[in-house]
């Protein structure tokens, strides 16, 4: 099924919010409007089995609440929660990947559906995490930062796509805030903000974590635009607009990518600039 079949299949009774794109395995790439506690885009992906078709999160919900709570193994307690949650919604969970499978081109809008209100669910157990900071959840502030770097691509007249999903050389994907192409060179962008400088410091880990897996000499069957001769810079824009940052996280993101910041404008420009020629 191609992606202009499928969007019709999946949008023929939901709203037009629901975007689609190719992605690697012959899958289809949905980007939903439901949001984690975050600000960040839910996108679930959609694979062909001969007749019926498999609807997965790859993993990325649970990927998401670890690294947010700093937990990277899950309790026998958190694990029965998430395990609750999905038997709910009538939704498996396989090696932590939330799933549903067998379904036919007539389920696939129900289904996307439920396996989002299930991964939307799992994902606010971040509330329930000892320290979580429910009241100065980032929703406005990240939603703002992403806006104000927008309005600056579309001020420099830099084609940009948002939400971009790479995999990396272990198999694992990767969320990528923004990526701009320009001839044989592209930058990846990742925004960094936060007000608290523990969640600041593993943001700085899973950015190193994913330029490193994304490097070049990867799977290009996998990322099709990732060819030998595509040069690829690796940009994290850091919100500094609350002192959050430490030298020693400044200077963990600096082993692979290029720093720059919020607060100055000019010198993002200068990198995205050098990166895309």
């Amino acid at each position: 099924m191609n992606i202009e079949s499928m969007q019709a299949s999946i949008c023929e009774s939901l709203h037009k919010q629901w975007e689609f794109s190719a992605a690697p395995k012959g899958a289809v790439q949905v980007r939903t409007p439901y949001l984690y506690p975050d600000g960040g885009i839910l996108e679930l992906f959609v694979l062909e089995h001969g007749d019926s078709f498999r609807l997965t999160d790859f993993g990325e919900t649970v990927a998401w609440l670890k690294m947010r709570t700093g937990i990277f193994k899950l309790t026998a307690v958190w694990r029965s929660h998430i395990h609750d949650i999905c038997h709910t919604h009538r939704v498996d969970v396989d090696r932590w990947q939330l799933e549903l499978s067998g379904l036919s081109k007539n389920e696939l809008s129900e289904a996307v559906v439920r396996l989002a209100c299930a991964a939307i669910s799992v994902a606010n157990l971040w509330f329930t995490f000892p320290g979580a900071k429910i009241r100065s959840a980032p929703y406005r502030a990240e939603r703002l930062f992403g806006e104000q770097v927008e309005e600056w691509f579309r001020e420099w007249r830099v084609a940009f796509k948002s939400r971009a999903t790479r995999w990396g050389r272990s198999g694992s994907s990767w969320s990528i805030d923004y990526e701009t192409d320009v001839e044989s060179r592209r930058a990846r962008v990742f925004l960094l903000g936060s007000h608290d400088r523990e969640e600041v410091r593993r943001l700085a880990e899973h950015v190193l974590a994913a330029c490193v897996d994304l490097k070049r000499g990867g799977d290009n069957q996998r990322n099709p635009s990732d060819s030998l001769d595509h040069e690829v810079v690796n940009v994290s824009l850091i919100d500094d607009t609350h002192d959050a940052w430490r030298e020693e996280d400044i200077r963990l993101l600096e082993i692979e990518s290029n720093v720059v910041y919020r607060s100055k404008p000019k010198g993002f420009k200068r990198v995205l600039r050098a990166a895309c020629g």
